[in-house]
């Protein structure tokens, strides 16, 4: 008979620990970062087509909050890859002591 493993025993992929970095408040920051600094490019144009002061300005308070964003939400996603790190990979890839197998048995699929 086969025996198959846990999905807790199954080691986490570099995907998924992208993913999770990724997919997370430092990385949708980091997105409003790289919206605002494609904004602040967009009233730039805008600016040097129409010579509209109030299109300069737009331009530097987009380009502003936009670095703004991009530096935390970058220091969030840096911060949690090296949490990540930290962590020895059996406190990643091993299985609680709750779902572990009891010895002596087999667990048949």
């Amino acid at each position: 008979m086969t025996q198959t493993t846990a999905p807790a025993e199954v080691r986490t992929s570099g995907w998924d620990r992208w993913a999770r970095r990724w997919v997370s408040v430092g990385g949708l920051v980091t997105v409003v970062g790289i919206g605002n600094l494609v904004a602040a490019l967009n009233w730039n144009a805008i600016a040097k087509g129409t010579q509209d002061p109030g299109a300069f300005a737009a331009s530097d308070r987009y380009a502003l909050w936009g670095f703004a964003f991009l530096v935390v939400g970058q220091a969030m996603v840096t911060r949690s890859a090296f949490t990540d790190a930290r962590r020895a990979p059996s406190d990643l890839d091993a299985p609680s002591p709750a779902r572990a197998p009891r010895s002596g048995r087999l667990d048949r699929a």
